[in-house]
Formats: structure tokens, sequence, C-alpha cells
């Protein structure tokens, strides 16, 4: 018996699901990279791979409209009543035009689904906050869809070998096929199974991460019915699997009496539909950001709030051990008190009619929240997967995103107490230092503010008003009423600790000169300091057109200088790392064929912290043909240092002045770290003028490196802060190009700036500009 006509073969159903379907698609992609935008989220793998996965789906749909209009898809075969018997060799236009539009649209369906399903898998890695073992398993599903997508599309491809013309040529007939072909069916069957079983996988992937977290019964059942939308895809797929079963079991595969024009046209017709709910699936989570509600009752707000990714644990967000952000209730605070501003508003403003504005900034403060969770857990995700050693510039990324977050929730009244309350921990903690507290805290244990104020004989209630004060922001633990312990930051300021001599320095020497600066530019104006006398870090000290920063030191005494020192080689492991930047391994293998010139001259050196990191990192460069240079006073102090060092023990001490004429010509490289920004321009050109007339002019892979901080737009929070300081010196921290204009001035021609990512320095690699 004929096939029945069932909807699904009608020209109707199967025109209206190609358009309607790839309509729906194209605007649905469409609107999550705008939820992108405005989240302020980046675009990644899940939103990415629904581009070509909507592009084939509409490619399908192109198809099915074509077939319909070519009356070979929904309609039933027109063969002469006579031809029957004979029908496995018969010809005809309708029937091989129906041949090119199954094998087009069954070669994009595997790369439809694959791209929806991988897009999938990308969006559970990108929301969530898994274990190691859960992220495993999906990067396992997603070489599993990757191996699936490749193997069906080709076997598709290639289903009838290299005989296409089986397929597409205008005699093409059933006979070819089953002689010519795999046998099409058992393949559809393979490849309808393996897709409803991966679709379910995929689709109860996300349920049990849900009911992990602290949610009440209901906003889990909202949310996982959210993902579980795309089980509607799933259907289909399993719709068009049983429809294949049927026909499998039946044996009615090329059945004479079988209309096969209807045969394809229900197969293709439930793969578009499966593709086309799959994108639409894919995105819906996305695009609820976009139609939430405002109330944390409703079904849809909560679970749009969800979606801005919430871990399945605290995280602390540097705010010590008694202030706690757990990102997961993020918005139900924000929310809150959202919702609390617009009450205590509306009365007010009514009357002036400005309550919409009201919510269009509440609005706009929820979604940059959402969008800076989002960035959060990302991150926090990452922390996962480095090693503790390596983890720094992922916990520097997290915690930029971490202040982000503070700054957008923190209401603008409370700014002014925030700064108050920053300025009463520093006098704190200075104190604490000066009189070697933090020494005297237990490395594990705790301490009594009364033995504290006994070890040096001071007032009780002046230490223990001192140590509330840091109890109070998480600088010290209180594990009893009137004790205090170490917390994971307090013991950077024990004595002998570079960190906190950089604090030291920092709150004595630039908290005067930052105080001054209204005095400052009431006095010279305001204008950029220049110079080396009439600038901040001399007038604070009254000794303004009298003396430089570097005299005005050196009157404090041997202690400050000592500490100045102390200072400088702080934070050399993270914001101002040796290494990592630029690869010296070349150097060694030089310096194997070159067994005469010097390698490199750490210029301005001090005691060679550099270029002894990097002679340990890299052992082919021989120490003895490098060479540290710096001031001539501080050449014995620094052979003394060195006398016990065994890398550094042959490295040459060479006294040299940055301002005059290099003692060392002929290098191969002059390295000058963290000097350049010390100077305004002109010194700065004339620095490298010196060095670029010292490269030798016989070898042209000579170069001066410059380790500095880079200046970026917008800027890292640090190197502003550290421009600033540089702004009360008449000098600056300076951008890239401004680094080229430098060079360009001084001879030279930058080959390349090396700066890892989320790196503050790096390294402008500069050679002469006469150099091939």
């Amino acid at each position: 018996m004929p096939t029945a006509l069932k909807y699904y073969n009608t020209p109707g159903h199967v025109i209206a699901a190609g358009v309607v379907l790839s309509v729906v698609d194209i605007a649905s992609v469409i609107l999550r990279f705008y939820t992108r935008k405005r989240q302020q989220q980046p675009l990644k793998a899940d939103d990415w791979l629904l581009v070509p996965a909507s592009l084939l789906t509409t490619g399908i749909g192109i198809c099915l409209v074509y077939g319909v209009s070519k009356k070979a898809l929904g309609y039933a075969s027109q063969l002469d009543p006579d031809l029957i018997e004979s029908s496995l060799e018969i010809t005809t236009e309708q029937l091989t035009t129906a041949f090119r539009v199954e094998f087009s649209v069954i070669s994009m369906i595997p790369l439809a689904l694959g791209c929806v399903k991988a897009a999938f898998l990308f969006f559970y890695r990108r929301i969530f906050s898994v274990s190691k073992k859960t992220s495993i398993f999906l990067v396992g599903m997603i070489v599993l869809v990757a191996l699936w997508t490749v193997g069906f599309f080709f076997t598709v491809v290639f289903e009838c070998g290299t005989n296409f013309w089986a397929i597409l040529s205008p005699q093409s007939t059933v006979k070819n096929l089953t002689t010519h072909c795999i046998k099409t069916m058992d393949l559809a069957f393979a490849f309808g199974i393996s897709d409803f079983i991966t679709d379910v996988i995929i689709i109860c992937i996300p349920v049990p991460l849900i009911w992990r977290l602290s949610f009440s019964t209901a906003k889990k059942v909202a949310t996982s019915t959210i993902f579980l939308l795309g089980i509607v895809s799933t259907a289909a797929s399993l719709t068009r699997l049983l429809i294949i079963a049927k026909d499998v079991k039946a044996a009615v595969v090329f059945n004479p009496y079988e209309d096969e024009i209807l045969v394809i046209t229900e197969y293709l017709y439930w793969g578009m539909i499966e593709c086309g709910i799959g994108v639409f699936a894919a995105c819906l989570p996305t695009l609820l950001f976009l139609l939430r509600g405002w109330s944390l009752k409703s079904v849809i707000g909560s679970t749009g709030s969800f979606l801005g990714s919430r871990p399945s644990r605290r995280q602390y967000l540097n705010t010590g051990s008694q202030q706690t952000i757990h990102v997961g209730q993020t918005f139900d605070i924000a929310y809150s008190k959202n919702q609390s501003t617009t009450t205590k508003s509306s009365a007010g403003t009514q009357a002036q009619g400005i309550v919409g504005d009201d919510q269009t900034m509440i609005a706009t403060t929820v979604d940059k929240l959402e969008a800076l969770c989002n960035e959060l857990s990302f991150e926090v995700q990452t922390l996962r997967t480095v090693k503790k050693d390596d983890d720094f510039y992922a916990r520097v990324k997290a915690t930029d995103i971490a202040r982000k977050l503070i700054d957008e929730i923190i209401d603008p009244e409370e700014v002014a107490a925030e700064q108050a309350v920053v300025l009463g921990e520093w006098g704190s903690i200075r104190m604490f230092m000066k009189w070697k507290f933090f020494d005297k805290i237990p490395v594990d244990g705790s301490i009594s503010y009364q033995e504290l104020a006994a070890s040096i004989g001071a007032e009780e209630a002046l230490v223990s008003r001192m140590g509330q004060m840091l109890v109070s922001t998480g600088k010290l633990l209180q594990p009893a009423p009137g004790r205090v312990s170490h917390s994971r930051l307090s013991q950077s300021y024990k004595a002998g600790d570079r960190n906190g001599y950089s604090f030291a320095m920092i709150h004595d020497d630039f908290q005067r000169v930052f105080a001054s600066l209204p005095g400052y530019f009431e006095k010279y104006g305001p204008r950029q300091p220049k110079g080396k006398t009439e600038i901040p870090a001399t007038f604070a000290y009254g000794a303004d057109g009298k003396l430089t920063p570097w005299e005005v030191f050196a009157q404090q005494g041997a202690e400050h200088i000592e500490q100045f020192g102390f200072a400088m080689q702080a934070m050399t492991d993270h914001m101002w790392p040796y290494t990592g930047a630029y690869d010296f391994a070349w150097v060694g293998e030089y310096a194997a064929a070159n067994p005469e010139r010097t390698l490199i001259v750490d210029v301005g050196g001090s005691f060679g912290h550099a270029l002894r990191a990097n002679l340990v990192k890299f052992p082919g460069i021989p120490p003895g043909r490098c060479a540290v240079q710096d001031r001539e006073e501080m050449i014995p102090i620094i052979r003394e240092a060195h006398e016990s060092d065994g890398i550094m023990k042959d490295v040459q001490k060479v006294a040299g002045d940055l301002h005059k004429e290099q003692p060392i010509k002929g290098a191969l490289i002059y390295l000058i770290r963290r000097c350049i920004h010390d100077y305004d321009d002109d010194d700065c050109v004339n620095i490298l003028k010196i060095l670029a007339d010292s490269l030798p002019a016989d070898e042209p892979r000579a170069r001066i490196l410059i380790n500095d901080q880079i200046m970026t737009d917008p800027p890292h929070r640090f190197v502003a802060a550290m421009d600033m300081v540089m702004l009360t010196w008449a000098s600056k921290e300076r951008s890239e190009e401004q680094f080229k204009g430098l060079a360009g001035r001084a001879g030279l021609t930058v080959v390349k700036v090396h700066k890892p990512e989320g790196a503050t320095m790096g390294v402008v690699e500069c050679k002469k500009a006469s150099a091939s």
C-alpha cells in the first residue's frame, strides 16, 4: 500500500518548517550576540558555534523549500501506473531532484547537530563551576561530539564512495543507489541512535549540577526546566529514529509500493525540526537575560539571575575573614538593594516624573552585575585547571573582576567611608610594623593585646584600638576577644619581607608627597612637573629648587635608604617578574659559536637580580661573559654580596653612569630594567642613545632590551598607580607607542614588545635603526 499522506508530508508543513525555523534560528543567534554585548561578556566557543549551526539549518530550510517548489518533497510520486512493477529502474526529474535534495540535507544535518551539541557543552563549561572530574567529562564529550560529527559527515558524503553520479546524475535510479551505495537506512538508523543517545546525555548534564546548588527546590525545578527545554529537540530526534526503525523493521526500504518521495520528505522534515529547535534551545538560556522580570519571586527572574553563573562554593574576594561574598547570592543582594532603593525613592520622584529613569538605572546596574558575575565565575573555573605556582595571572584577573563587582554594587555614599577605612588601616599597619607586632604574633596561634602592649611598654587600649581596626578589615583575625592571629595576608608585614618594605616606603615617602599635591600645584600651576628639583617629590620636604629626590632620600638616613632598597625588590615574583617576558635561550646558543663577545650587560642593575634569574632559567649563558653595571659607590657592596653566590661571583662588576659613556662596548645585549620610568623623555633618549652607540656594528642580532611596565588604555590599576608615583618625580610609565617614540629619537627601531598575557611588565626589544 502507498504511504499515507501525513501532515508532515504536506507541502505547507514542509515549507513552514523550513522558513519559520530558519528565521527563528537566525534571530535567536543575533539576539544571543546582542545579549553578550549587553552583559559585557566576551564571545566564546558556545556563541560562535551557533553561527554555523544556524547557517546550516537555514541551508536545510532552503533545500526543503526548493524541493517542494520542484514537487520533489511533499508530493506523492508522479509515475506512470504501468511502470510501477519496475520502479527500481525508473528515472524521473522529480525523483532525481529528491535524491539531490536528500543528499544535500543529510550532509548538512551532522554538521548542524554537531555544532549545536558542542555549543551546549561549551556553554556548560562557561557557566558552571565544576569539579575536575566533571570538567574532564565535558571535554571528553566535546571530543566525542567532534568525532561523531566528522565521522558521520564523511560517511554520508562518501556513502557511494566516489560514485557521486549514482546520487547526482539526472539518470539516477533507486537501483543505482542500492548497487553502488551502502545501505542508506542502516546508516540513517546508526546516525539516529547515536544522535538520540548523545542528546539525552547532553540535556541531562546540567541537572545534577543545578541540584547541588544551595537553591530552594522550586528554584532548582525552574532552573532545570530552562535547560530541559532542549528535550523538544531530543523528541524530534526520537521521532525521526522511530520512523527509521519502523522502516527498517518493515523492510520497506526502496519497496516499489512505498512512495519514495514521501519517505524522503518524512525523514528530512524531522531532521529540520531537530536542527531548528536545537539551535533555538541552545540560545534560550542566554536569551532569558532579555526576558526576565525584576521580581525575585519570578521564576524567570530567578533563573535569569542564575544564568549569570553561580559556583557551588563560597568565593572569598579579598574581603577578609568576616566579609565574604557568595557569588551565588550576589544578585539576591543586588535585587534587594535596588528594590529597596526604588521603594524609597519612588514616592519622592513620581511627582517629578523620573521613576522610569530610576528603573532604567537599576536595570543597567543589574545587567553589569550579572555580566561581572559571569566573568568572575569563568575565571574561578580557570583556577581549577592551573597549577598553584602558575596561578598568579588567573588570580589577578579574578581579583580585578571582583573589584569591579564591588565598585558596581557599592552605594556612592559609601565610597568616602571606604576610603576612610583604608586610611585607618594604613596607619594601624604602619604602627604595628614599627612596633614589630606582626613578628610577635605566632605563626600558628594567637597573642593578646595585653602581651603586645607589654612588649613595648604601650597602653593596651591604644594597641587594642589599632588591632581592632585591622581585624575589621581582615588583615588580622580575632580567634577570641582580646586576641589576634595572622591572616593569610598579614605575614607580608613582618620584618625583612620586601613587600612589607614596599608598603612602608609608600606610606612614609609617597603618602606625604601626595598629601602635598594641592600646595605644589597652587605654587607651580596645573602642569606636569618638569626638571629634577622643582617637583612634588622634593616640594613635600621643603627642598624644591634645592635638592633632587635622591638627595632628599639620602638625608633620611641609612635605615631609610635600606628600606627603599628592599622595597625596590618587592613584587618581583608577580607584578615585576624578572623572567617570563623574553626568551634568552638564543643567547646561550650564540655564546657557543662566538666565544669572545660580552653577552649581557645589566645596565643600572644594582645587585643583578634580573640577570641572575635569567642565568638560572637559561643555564647555557656563561655568567663570566655577563656584567652588572651600577654606580661606582655600589660596586664594592655588589662584589661583597656576590662572593658567596655560585652564579653571580663570576659576573663582571662594572661602574657606570646611565647618563655618561657606556664603559662596555660591543655587547650582544644591553638590559635596562625599571630605570627608564625614572626619567623624563629627554633623559631617556640620552640614555638610549648612549646604549645605541655601544651596540656592535658587526652584529645585527645585538639588542637593547627595555624591561619596564607598559601602560595600556585603559590602564591596569597598578600601572596607573605607579604612574602617579612617577609623576611626582617628573617621569612616567609609558605605553608601547611612547617607547617607540623614545627609541626612534635615539636611533633605534622597536623589533617587538614582549608582554605575557595578564602581565604589567614587558620587554621592549630594540635594535639599531641601521641594522638589517
